[in-house]
């Protein structure tokens, strides 16, 4: 039987502890938490008594790939295999204090390959390890003094992971992954095994643990090369819960470890070398209102859902009920509506019989919550009438009482029970009604302006196998009130695919425009997302109000909020279609409808990546940014590509570039860039404040000695507090952050550490997300890079309470790539004046070349191999005809294809277009398996091909299914020679990579720049008549399906 625990794991914190480590694992040892890790062959570990404040140590010089630690006997153990970058015998060493150390001991006739695993049971020291050669096999050794050890036994054959070990309830147990899913060995004496089954599944265990007296089981599922964190539990180690998932983008580079600590699940992870702690707890289960989102997110997440889901959303007023029987056979009609009744894709089209939705289930699988929220305002009494704002959501006039017909099925048969407020309503006034049903406390709730109104038990008449009819429909009953519904929600436990679809297929371009704002078009939206087994559906639907609404109340005051980011000055597409032009089209018109209430905001990285951009240090960027009215942007990191100065001189005085957490490296203020600003829209103050990522000298090594970066929050907040104490009424943060997971990532960690700050304009990732954060942040945004899309926020302002109403915001999808969209004159002037300044006009005439073959950058090629990094590494190396080796160059440092046919300079710039250098050195061939094993440490192919490496004048071969920094299998130059040990190859890379770009460490001997050109120039004096590319495999692989 499927169960669903009322509470359910979720992150608490998320924070650095170091910044060059890869995880190993982690243990408690009295009363303190331990983090062991390597790095660049030398292994390390921390330690903390309260999980916040770190001291860290160094332990030795050798590899950790599949070490792990343990307490035995009140001493601290720590395994690890005995060669660097190789798997051999296994050693340990023993500490009694956690700080003092003993020399290495050796296991004898214990060879290693995966992950090492151990347990102390009946008084016994267990280790768990997959025997070299032997890797489908699970082995155990075992010792009663932590000395002396027992002949290594083989336990099973046929794993597919590394498996992880435990003591629960007086049972030792080792989990693992085989061919037919999750499975573990048992044992209750430490010699005699058994095996069970626990669940089938492709996924692969990563760690077992108990929390709470109940065992956790987590594993990672991959959809389309995104890795996603999931646990069952069990409190008898048989019986497990269904699924639930942690993380939809569970980044780690390395690996990953857990600890209980203190009533958290600590978790240790690394990403790119950067070490994270991030700790979990026990919450219940949420009831979260979610916003819309568009078409494009909403196909996306129909990939979470699971063949066996099951769900009926029936649109005629009729009863059925499907046993299970029938649901597993799949042979019923999923969803039954009429037909032509939604042929306009709008909720008014339904009939009266069809004004609501139905969820149909066998016995355990729920509706778990369901709300409604809509404003109303009763315009004008009524003898008898009784109008319907939603459904058989009533308001009886006689007495102003809100009154709910709630339907149900019971036995084939359709029932009602009728629920009352308690307050009673007044006329010509604005109320906020929420109401809410959970399934498995049965409670009903009402909720008018934010305060319960009444709670209404449900556990008479309903039994857990009844069938809920929810109603859900916009009718307005006449004349006898106003309203809209801004909400309704449905939490469902399951819902099938062919539903889902069904009622995707609402949304249309028509109706899902101009949403926020006076007009409100009916829409159905469906969000679903997986939370483990439980599929939550969102349905949104807006009624349309008449041209001219009233809004509640009289006291707000609309403000607009157009947030832009990573346009990479992107006035252009590579094919010429006018973005900038577009977007100034749809940022005006939002400007025109509420004039003096709209605010422009940059967030970063606006300048630099087309020839455009170039004239001037992006001064046709900046011209077109004056025409929509931006008034104050943050930094970026691709700020600092030509100079900062060169960037920020140009606004000198206007406190228009913001940075709260930027410094010299003197610890000084930087000119012409303030903290924050402060401006006023229609008497309502709003505070602006700026923040840079704080990987930027990660991200941009050539300036780690001019400036310092300090932490976001810290400096933020206090930002925010001053412009609180300076009357801001409104405090908005623009932050180049980013973050790919709604969970964990960067600016999930700024987020949940905010005081006083309302909204966040985010960016840097380059992708689409909206946040709801834990702190008092009640929305964050992230838009798409070059353009592709903006956030528009709507703030509702009450002036007479000083407070924030309401607020929505969507991302509004740029659509300059549709001849139909219209353009704005003022920027399509100043860009087409642009193009005919000489400085610009040099990158698209005349032509250079001809392009056979697409060239394809890294992210778009179908290997790891791309024909443009074969393009640039290859004319780098050889285009002044010296003697060079090898080159270099990284993979995100490649940005746009050239395509096929004629190609200009600006092709050329849109490939490479940051400033960067060739620098010449000397290299060994020890130092060149340090790079290319860096290139592939990471476990996710999107990492790969953004971290990764392309290369010239040698071969390399990578064997995925062996452990990070032992993947490369094979290293030669072009005449397949074995690269030799004491010999000194000249190289070419560029300054990026020199400097430690990426976290690279090349350690280059004699390195010097080349005088002369930037690679861009390079390219463009010695590219050849014709270009065609074909992939060589020079850089080849195996087993990567294991990513």
């Amino acid at each position: 039987m499927i169960t669903m625990d009322s509470n359910i794991l979720k992150w608490i914190d998320n924070y650095e502890i170091d910044n060059s480590s890869k995880m190993s694992s982690s243990i408690l040892f009295k009363d303190t938490l331990y983090c062991f890790c390597r790095y660049m062959g030398n292994l390390k570990y921390f330690y903390s008594k309260d999980g916040i404040h770190w001291t860290k140590s160094a332990l030795g010089t050798y590899t950790d790939l599949t070490s792990t630690s343990i307490v035995f006997n009140d001493k601290l153990y720590f395994f690890h295999p005995g060669d660097v970058y190789g798997i051999s015998s296994l050693w340990y060493t023993i500490s009694p204090d956690g700080i003092n150390w003993s020399q290495d001991k050796k296991i004898e006739q214990v060879e290693i390959i995966w992950k090492l695993a151990a347990s102390v049971f009946n008084g016994r020291l267990y280790l768990f390890f997959n025997k070299y050669l032997s890797e489908n096999e699970l082995w155990y050794t075992s010792s009663s003094d932590g000395l002396n050890w027992e002949v290594p036994r083989i336990i099973k054959s046929n794993l597919t992971s590394p498996t992880t070990s435990l003591i629960f309830n007086n049972t030792m147990y080792c989990f693992y992954s085989n061919q037919t899913g999750f499975s573990c060995c048992y044992s209750t004496d430490g010699t005699n095994w058994a095996e069970r089954q626990i669940k089938e599944s492709s996924a692969q265990i990563k760690k077992a643990i108990i929390f709470n007296n109940i065992l956790y089981l987590f594993y990672e599922k991959y959809t389309d090369n995104i890795s996603k964190l999931f646990y069952i539990t069990s409190k008898d180690g048989i019986n497990w819960d269904s699924e639930e998932i942690i993380s939809e983008n569970f980044q780690y580079s390395f690996s990953f470890d857990m600890t209980v600590f203190q009533n958290r699940i600590y978790c240790f992870k690394d990403i790119n070398t950067v070490l994270y702690c991030t700790t979990l707890e026990t919450v219940e289960r949420p009831f979260n209102v979610v916003e819309n989102v568009d078409e494009y997110t909403l196909n996306n997440e129909l990939d979470h859902l699971k063949d066996n889901i099951f769900a009926y959303f029936p649109l005629k007023n009729d009863c059925i009920d499907y046993s299970a029987t029938k649901m597993e056979t799949k042979s019923s009609p999923y969803v039954k509506y009429t037909p032509g009744r939604l042929q306009n894709g709008n909720a008014a089209d339904f009939t009266a019989d069809q004004s609501f939705i139905r969820i149909i289930m066998p016995q355990y699988y729920y509706v778990t919550d369901y709300a409604i929220s809509c404003w109303i305002n009763i315009s004008r009494s009524m003898s008898k009438t009784i109008g319907t704002i939603i459904g058989d959501l009533l308001i009886d006039m006689n007495n102003g009482h809100l009154t709910l017909n709630f339907n149900y099925c019971d036995k084939d048969k359709v029932k009602k029970a009728i629920f009352q407020s308690k307050k009673s309503l007044s006329i010509d006034t604005w109320y906020h009604i929420i109401i809410t049903y959970n399934h498995p406390t049965k409670k009903l709730v009402f909720y008018i302006d934010g305060e319960i109104d009444s709670v209404h038990d449900l556990s008479m008449i309903l039994s857990d196998n009844m069938s809920i009819i929810l109603p859900i429909t916009e009718t307005i009953g006449g004349n006898a009130f106003k309203g809209y519904i801004s909400d309704v929600i449905i939490f469902t436990s399951y819902l099938n695919p062919l539903a889902a679809k069904f009622l995707l297929s609402f949304i249309t371009d028509e109706n899902y425009t101009n949403i926020i704002g006076k007009k409100r078009f009916a829409l159905f939206t469906i969000l679903i997302f997986a939370l483990v087994a439980e599929v939550i559906v969102s349905v949104i639907m807006y009624s349309q109000l008449p041209d001219d609404p009233v809004i509640p109340p009289s006291t707000i005051t609309p403000i607009d909020i157009i947030g832009i980011s990573d346009l990479h000055g992107r006035l252009e597409s590579t094919d010429d279609k006018p973005v900038t032009a577009v977007m100034a089209a749809s940022i005006k018109k939002i400007y025109s409808e509420n004039p003096n209430r709209s605010l422009v905001l940059g967030v970063g990285d606006l300048y630099t990546g087309t020839p455009l951009s170039l004239y001037n240090y992006g001064e046709i960027v900046m011209q077109a940014m004056n025409s929509i009215k931006m008034e104050a942007t943050a930094l970026g990191n691709h700020e600092f590509d030509w100079g900062l100065t060169n960037i920020i001189n140009k606004r000198a005085g206007e406190q228009y570039y913001l940075c709260a957490n930027l410094l010299t490296k003197s610890g000084e203020t930087i000119q012409n860039i303030v903290p924050y600003k402060i401006v006023e829209k229609d008497g309502i103050k709003i505070a602006i404040i700026g923040a840079i990522t704080q990987r930027l000298i990660e991200l941009m090594p050539q300036v780690k000695n001019d400036y310092k970066v300090d932490k976001i929050a810290i400096n933020v907040n206090n930002c925010a507090k001053l412009a609180k104490t300076n009357g801001a009424n409104i405090v908005i943060a623009v932050i180049h952050e980013g973050t790919k997971d709604k969970l964990v990532g960067d600016l999930i960690t700024t987020l949940t550490e905010l005081e006083n700050v309302d909204f966040v304009l985010g960016g840097h990732s380059h992708n689409e997300m909206i946040i709801t954060p834990l702190s008092s942040v009640k929305r964050a945004f992230i838009s798409e890079e070059n353009g592709k899309s903006f956030i528009h926020l709507r703030i509702l302002y009450d002036k007479k309470n000083k407070s924030i109403f309401d607020h929505n915001g969507y991302l509004f999808k740029n659509k300059y790539y549709d001849p139909s969209s219209q353009s704005d004159a003022e920027v399509k002037r100043i860009v087409s004046n642009g193009r005919q300044k000489p400085e610009v006009s040099k990158y698209y005439s005349p032509y250079l070349s001809n392009c056979i073959t697409e060239l394809l950058i890294p992210k778009h090629s179908p290997a790891l191999e791309s024909t443009a990094g074969d393009f640039v590494t290859d004319l780098i190396r050889t285009y002044d005809h010296q003697t060079i080796d090898f080159a270099f160059y990284n993979n995100g440092g490649l940005r746009d294809n050239i395509p096929t046919g004629n190609v200009c300079k600006a092709n050329i710039y849109y490939l490479v277009p940051f400033n960067n250098y060739v620098m010449e050195g000397e290299i060994t061939k020890d130092s060149i398996k340090i790079a290319l094993e860096f290139a592939a440490s990471f476990n996710h192919l999107d990492e790969i091909k953004k971290y990764g490496l392309q290369i010239s004048g040698l071969k390399v071969k990578y064997d995925f299914s062996k452990p990070i920094g032992q993947r490369v299998i094979k290293l030669s130059d072009l005449n397949n020679y074995e690269l030799k040990p004491n010999i000194l190859y000249k190289v070419r890379i560029i300054d990026y990579l020199y400097y430690g770009g990426d976290n690279y460490n090349f350690n280059i001997i004699n390195a010097r720049q080349l005088s002369g050109d930037n690679i861009c120039d390079i390219i463009s004096d010695n590219i050849p008549s014709k270009i065609n590319v074909q992939i060589d495999n020079r850089i080849t692989f195996t087993n990567f399906s294991n990513l």
